[in-house]
């Protein structure tokens, strides 16, 4: 997925006053997430925590982009909703999956939760943001190969950012912005929407899938690895 550098060259271009102000991951801290699945008829069929774990090695499939871990705690899994994905392949119980990012004074950039019951962000828009003041407009293109079963084929996304006005509980005097993002594949659209403040990094998830399920992810705390 070389595509990104340019993806983020295009960011940059329609981006107003950019500071960079700091970076979301960061090689000594850990990130842990709540998230919740939720059904179409609005049942939550898994939730639990997501422990992202940032490095500064190169990953191992784009040494341009740098490794990242992702842990899947589950206190809820409903086995019988999870069993063949909509890629028609089956979704395998993995607790933890290797993938890249990319950081910069300006923007961020990185691959989803992918694994488990994360299959089906791959036909979604993937989270990025610029970081700094000005309202974003860019277009993305992304092709998606064979090894992703009914998923393969080219998902194209846009996304816009602005200023977020509403504080956000536990977050109170941070800068916020929103990130609308909006992808159309084969299958159907998909929708992400993010909460970001520059300092922290994303604050909040909510995915709309093509298939009607959603995602909701928040971050709890930010810290070193001694927090666990």
């Amino acid at each position: 997925m070389k595509n990104h550098a340019i993806l983020l060259l295009i960011c940059l271009l329609f981006a107003n006053g950019l500071l960079g102000q700091g970076s979301y991951f960061l090689a000594n801290e850990v990130l842990l997430y709540d998230f919740a699945y939720l059904s179409p008829a609005g049942d939550t069929v898994a939730k639990g925590e997501i422990v992202i774990t940032p490095t500064n090695e190169k990953w191992e499939h784009d040494a341009s982009q740098k490794r990242v871990m992702y842990e899947y705690i589950f206190a809820h899994r409903d086995a019988k909703y999870f069993t063949k994905g909509l890629h028609g392949r089956p979704i395998e119980n993995e607790q933890m999956e290797t993938t890249g990012y990319n950081e910069g004074d300006r923007f961020f950039w990185t691959h989803p939760f992918r694994a488990n019951i994360f299959y089906i962000t791959q036909v979604a828009p993937f989270p990025e943001y610029v970081k700094g003041n000005g309202k974003v407009k860019v277009k993305n293109t992304l092709v998606i190969d064979k090894g992703w079963g009914k998923f393969a084929g080219t998902s194209k996304s846009n996304y816009k950012m602005s200023a977020h006005s509403k504080e956000l509980p536990g977050f109170e005097g941070h800068k916020l912005k929103k990130v609308d993002m909006r992808s159309k594949h084969p299958l159907g659209k998909s929708c992400l929407s993010m909460i970001v403040a520059d300092e922290i990094g994303i604050l909040k998830m909510d995915y709309k899938f093509f298939n009607k399920d959603r995602l909701f992810v928040s971050l709890v705390k930010k810290g070193d690895r001694r927090f666990r």
